[in-house]
């Protein structure tokens, strides 16, 4: 065997867990930065948008430290997708998650029942 190994199942597997995560965290609003680009007024075109732009990548492949297009990780795959949304994102999950601690606007919901619209 020979050359790059890009498309174990693992990996293709973990892509789709990627990308179930984006959609997942715009449904439920876990992420709020497209809500900054827009407005609250306007948070379903922004999700429409944001979620067409990340299903483009489906079958792409897992590639540690990827930011696409054409191979991502979890973060280079947010970032991605965000990016062509006018919203600049931190290109490591971590500094991702920290993001409600150093920006006021953003919040992280911890519990389903505490979501709210927008």
């Amino acid at each position: 065997m020979s050359g790059r190994h890009t498309h174990h199942p693992t990996s293709k597997h973990f892509f789709s867990a990627a990308v179930g995560f984006v959609v997942a965290s715009i449904a439920l609003n876990m992420v709020v930065t497209p809500a900054l680009a827009h407005g609250n007024g306007k948070y379903r075109k922004a999700r429409t948008h944001i979620v067409k732009r990340v299903r483009t990548q489906v079958g792409s492949p897992y590639r540690y430290g990827g930011s696409g297009p054409g191979s991502f990780d979890c973060s280079g795959l947010t970032t991605w997708t965000y990016n062509g949304h006018g919203a600049a994102l931190p290109r490591t999950s971590l500094s991702q998650f920290y993001i409600p601690r150093y920006n006021h606007r953003a919040r992280r919901i911890w519990k389903r029942k505490n979501l709210k619209r927008g």
